[in-house]
């Protein structure tokens, strides 16, 4: 398993090709989103047709890297010793659902503010 883990490139590879760089379309849906204060609502309102045009444009690398997310992910999932790690990827819930299964760290958000592990909420999981 190890070996066939360290010849895969990473699933964010599949959507930055470019050695992790972001992707022109990227670039620019970002500073969009930075120029409405990453209020989505106004970044739709205000740039629709810009926006659409760039999702389109990234949805084929988003397929890909969701490919090799979801195959690796599955493994992670499969493997007794790496399963913890499944939590993490994918399935945490909120602590209301179920505290055994929260994501076991905080996150803090580009803006400063941070979401606490009691605050994950539940993700749909794949073939869910």
């Amino acid at each position: 398993m190890e070996a066939f883990g360290l010849r895969r490139r990473p699933p964010s590879l599949a959507i930055y090709p470019g050695g992790g760089r972001r992707p022109p379309r990227s670039s620019r849906c970002n500073g969009l989103a930075k120029k409405e204060r990453f209020s989505y609502p106004n970044l739709w309102r205000t740039h629709r047709a810009e926006v659409s045009s760039i999702l389109l444009g990234l949805k084929p690398a988003f397929s890909r890297a969701h490919k090799a997310y979801e195959e690796e992910e599955g493994i992670i999932a499969g493997v007794p010793s790496l399963a913890q790690f499944d939590v993490i990827m994918d399935s945490g819930t909120s602590a209301a659902d179920d505290p055994q299964t929260v994501v076991p760290f905080d996150l803090t958000l580009p803006n400063g503010s941070r979401a606490p592990r009691s605050a994950s909420s539940p993700r749909r999981r794949s073939g869910s």
